[in-house]
């Protein structure tokens, strides 16, 4: 994947150029909901997931986000998310399908 561009997906989603990208998001696009919890211990899969954007598990880099995607092993969507005046806003940055679906 190329570098990520906040300023152009920023401009795509007419958010203005002064919001904050604090982090990335998995959100599976077909309940509509965003991860809020995973762990992996002693071979088993936990996970849990919210509405609620406040409440989401965020990730430093789009690599990490696709790495819990492979984990999951499902396609979700990678979405950043920007804070602007004390606000939050999720835009869609990629679809990613692990390598084991």
């Amino acid at each position: 994947m190329e570098k990520f561009d906040q300023y152009a997906h920023k401009e795509q989603y007419s958010l203005p150029r002064t919001a904050k990208l604090v982090g990335f998001v998995v959100v599976n696009e077909e309940k509509e909901d965003i991860l809020a919890f995973f762990d992996e211990t002693d071979g088993i899969l936990r996970s849990a997931y919210t509405k609620a954007l406040s409440a989401a598990l965020r990730f430093k880099t789009i690599q990490k986000a696709q790495d819990v995607i492979e984990t999951l092993e499902k396609p979700l969507l990678v979405s950043a998310v920007y804070e602007t005046k004390g606000k939050y806003f999720a835009a869609c940055v990629m679809k990613y399908t692990p390598n084991s679906y």
